[in-house]
This record gives C-alpha cells, structure tokens and sequence, in this order.
C-alpha cells in the first residue's frame, strides 16, 4: 500500500511539472493567522523602529515607552494588519466565491471578472449587495446567513499576492500618483500630470515613516500580512504567475467556467495587472521590475508623474531607505517563504528565519522573534 501510495504521488508531480501547473496553496506560514495577530504587535513596533533608525529619524524605543504616541502606534498596528475586506461572490446559485482583496496585487481585475459572474441571491438585503466583510466572523456569519442553509461547507478564501518589496513600490507610486490627482497637478492643458522630483519623493518616504502620511492612502502599500492576520487564507495565487494559477487553482477550485478577461480593470498604475506580469516567482530580479516589465495590450499609463521611476533612483542612490522599507514588510517574507528579501536587505534573513524557527519550537511566542 505504501509503495501504491508512492507511485501514485510520483505521477502526480510527474504530470504537474509536465503541464507547468504551480499549486501554491499553503505556502503561507502557519504563523500568519488571525490567532497570532495581537501576539505580533511586537513585532511590528520593532520594525518600524529599525526602519526610523536607518535613515536617522528618531527611533525612541516606541515598544516600552509611550513617547510615539498613541496615535502613532496604532498607525504602525494599522500598517500591518490593515485589510481592505473579503469580498464575496455569488456564482451558479449554489457557489460562493470569498476574494480577500489586496491592493496592487491584481485586485481590480480580480474584481471586475468575478463581478461579471456573480448573480444576486432572491435573499439579499440591500447592505450586503456591495459586501466588505472585515474579519473572519463577519465572513462566517454572512454564509451562515446566505450558504449555510444548503449544508455545503464553507467555500475557501483566496487571494493573490506578489512579491512584498516589488507591491510596496507599486503601491507607493499609486499613494504619490492619488495625491498629485487629489492636489489637481496637471499642466495647463489639464490632462498632462506634473512630473514629480526626487527631492520630493524623498520627503513623501520620510513623510510616511514620519506618520504623516494619511491612512487612505498608506492603505496603497500596507504590508499584505493583514489580510493573513484578519482571515483564515487557505487559497493563495501568485501575481507573477497569474494566468497559470488563476486557470490551475482558482477556476477549478471555484467551478468557474468563463476565462480571464485581460481588458478588466486596467487603471493608470496597473503595471502589474496580468497583461504587464513579466517574471515568475521563483525568480528574483534585484532592481523591481516595476521599471522594467514589457508593455503589451491597452497603452496603459505606467508612471504617470515619475514615481515610480524616481523611488528606485532613490533606493539605488541611498541604501539605507530600500533597508527601512524591508523592515516594514519583513512580516510579509515570513508569511511568504516562496519570495527573497532584496540583495541589500539580506542581513534580515537572520530575523526571518529566527521568525520560522521560533513558530517551529512554539507557535504561541512571536516575541521571540523581536
């Protein structure tokens, strides 16, 4: 029986490499969950201290005393365990589609296509038509109230990530992008954006580590573990590898029949919506492919107002902000092994690995990880 087993798993993986299908469910930490989320918070504080550090902004121990502030301390809190909610999508009558959305991380599109799925149960009140549903309570109530009666069990919540450094600057020239849009920066013809200066992307960076940038808009790069943080994420896709995952995991998962329909939700500073992605996940480009994937498809308006562009002249100019930044998203490397801290920010493999480890010895102290 054993060896029956054994041959039967070799063919699996043997058909799987030849059909290039990349399964990736559960390469999340077990770490990453909503039960570990308060014991975290140590962890979080001691991040964004070592990132103030690094680029000499004042790095008060804000994990034992109250000189941050509250406010500022819950915007750290806030950083890392943000969620913008789950989404969930009626299809066929009887097939709930639950989509944790992640900002730059396909979501637009994500959104549009299984948008243009879903059909509206004859039961549903008018507040739960556009649902966001903002904790795994929320989520299981809401199928009790629209899927439980059919005794089905309760569907699996996905997701799809991407690279953590690669999503921060992406999320970063759409924050820079928003409030040129939000200040009316154009030229005189009111359709050409102002381009930014570095000098000016700097002081946004040290703006955001400074608490001063608004939460709306830090909501653009928070760290991805809040959405590990807040719900129980058994299903993950990977941005880089979208169209595979989305075909070989989330369309047979979910019985969905109608293909991915490129053309949804492209937006100005969709460089990595599907039809941008130019790598794959396992392998690592140092400088951000932000500045580099190929454009096909829609003539979508990658960088409107240099950003993006002028971030990664920054961070190859001054190391110590690209460092600061691997701080703040290092619990996002922790709950996704599959993906490689930065040439630069290689000294934190140390703390990420000790992270695994001490979950390893005992899942219940993270403050073993500081």
């Amino acid at each position: 029986m054993a060896l029956f087993l054994k041959i039967c798993t070799f063919i699996y993986y043997v058909a799987a490499m030849k059909n290039d299908v990349v399964h990736r469910k559960y390469k999340l930490q077990r770490i990453c969950n909503p039960s570990m989320r308060k014991l975290f918070e140590k962890f979080f504080l001691q991040r964004w201290m070592d990132a103030r550090s690094a680029v000499g902004l004042n790095a008060a121990n804000i994990i034992d005393s109250e000189a941050i502030g509250d406010f500022n301390r819950d915007v750290i809190i806030h950083f890392n365990s943000f969620s913008i909610g789950v989404k969930v999508f009626h299809y066929k009558e009887r097939i709930l589609i639950p989509y944790a959305i992640l900002w730059k991380c396909g979501s637009e599109g994500i959104i549009q296509n299984l948008n243009a799925l879903k059909i509206i149960p004859k039961n549903m009140s008018f507040n739960h038509l556009h649902n966001r549903l903002h904790s795994q309570k929320e989520v299981e109530s809401y199928y009790t109230t629209y899927g439980g009666s059919h005794g089905e069990k309760f569907p699996e919540i996905f997701t799809f990530v991407r690279d953590p450094f690669d999503r921060f600057i992406a999320g970063f020239t759409e924050a820079v992008f928003c409030t040129y849009r939000h200040e009316r920066r154009y030229e005189e013809d009111k359709t050409t954006m102002l381009k930014a200066n570095i000098s000016e992307v700097k002081a946004y960076l040290d703006s955001f580590l400074d608490f001063q940038v608004p939460l709306i808009l830090m909501g653009h790069f928070y760290a991805m573990s809040g959405v590990f943080f807040r719900y129980h994420i058994q299903t993950i896709g990977y941005l880089e590898n979208f169209q595979k995952d989305w075909e070989n995991i989330i369309q047979p998962k979910y019985n969905i029949t109608k293909p991915y329909d490129n053309t949804l939700g492209v937006h100005a500073t969709s460089m990595h919506h599907p039809i941008f992605v130019a790598k794959n996940a396992t392998q690592k480009n140092e400088e951000s492919t932000e500045s580099k994937a190929p454009v096909s498809g829609k003539n979508v308006d990658k960088d409107p107002n240099d950003a993006r562009k002028l971030l990664l002249q920054l961070l190859n100019e001054d190391k110590r902000y690209k460092q600061a930044i691997c701080h703040l998203i290092l619990v996002d490397y922790i709950c996704l092994p599959s993906y490689t801290l930065p040439l630069d920010c290689q000294f934190l493999n140390a703390t990420r690995n000790n992270a695994m480890a001490a979950v390893k010895e005992d899942k219940h102290v993270p403050h073993k990880i500081s």
